[in-house]
């Protein structure tokens, strides 16, 4: 019987852990600088994250440290993740608007012929303002941000 862990043993490792060394040992060999190192690290992570699930081991989610802006709180990884999701959803949506506002139609103005817009502009914009302030509510709703003391509410009863 030996006291080294199951995954400190390459024998041991499953294909998934193994795929991660795998892209470390590729990123250690890209050369040397801040952005790799930080890439090795977080495979480092990755690798001990699946070595945990394949030995069982619960892993407590971290809390992610708050935005630096007052009444926002710790969040969990998985609050954050879902944010980037809707981040990105927005984005997709976002992209979709700002095509609509890219084709044009000719058409008679007076004694002339000019390309205007194909898509009343004016509700194009009013779109996109609705569902940023969609997307903005959505995060708050998922972060909850609290109100924050002023420093004339001292001495006041509340």
């Amino acid at each position: 019987m030996t006291d080294i862990p199951r995954r400190s043993r390459l024998d041991q490792n499953t294909p998934a852990e193994l795929a991660i060394r795998g892209a470390m040992l590729a990123v250690e060999q890209a050369g040397g600088s801040p952005a790799l190192t930080e890439a090795v690290t977080l495979l480092a992570q990755a690798k001990d994250a699946v070595a945990d699930h394949v030995e069982g081991v619960e892993r407590k989610p971290k809390a992610l440290a708050g935005l630096p802006v007052s009444g926002y709180q710790p969040q969990s990884e998985a609050k954050v993740a879902l944010v980037n999701e809707f981040k990105a959803d927005e984005e997709r949506l976002l992209r979709k608007v700002d095509a609509l506002g890219l084709p044009t139609v000719l058409a008679s103005i007076g004694d002339d012929i000019a390309k205007v817009p194909a898509y009343d502009q004016r509700w194009l914009n009013i779109a996109r303002t609705h569902f940023q302030e969609g997307f903005m509510a959505l995060n708050r709703a998922v972060f909850q941000p609290s109100r924050i003391a002023l420093p004339e509410d001292d001495g006041e009863a509340n």
